[in-house]
């Protein structure tokens, strides 16, 4: 495997550490060097493709089930849709959320997928 670009899928690790509860969505970066996932536990979190280790610290911020997660085309930013009827987009260097949350669904089920 070369750095930035896959050239095979990995063996996948036994179990991941990280999350405390279910995962439910989990994206590529564009560049191929991180996988982010979203989970029951109201956390996204950051992980090395190579690795597989965790990346900083767990993007919080949602008060629902992160159920869908995306990188901007570019790979500089995360979008996230969860349970809480929020829509919330996050700088994927620095984990920080950018602006406010977008608000307007009225149904939980609304936000459960994200396409990039």
């Amino acid at each position: 495997m070369q750095s930035g670009k896959l050239v095979s899928w990995p063996a996948l690790p036994l179990k991941w550490i990280g999350h405390t509860r279910s995962i439910n969505c989990i994206c590529y970066s564009p560049h191929g060097s991180h996988i982010v996932t979203g989970s029951d536990d109201k956390a996204i979190r950051i992980w090395d493709a190579e690795t597989w280790a965790v990346v900083g610290e767990a993007l919080k911020g949602h008060t629902g089930s992160v159920r869908s997660v995306a990188y901007s085309p570019d790979g500089l930013y995360l979008i996230s849709g969860s349970f809480d009827k929020t829509i919330r987009i996050w700088d994927a260097e620095t984990g920080t959320a950018v602006g406010k949350p977008l608000e307007g669904h009225t149904r939980d089920r609304d936000v459960r997928c994200i396409l990039s």
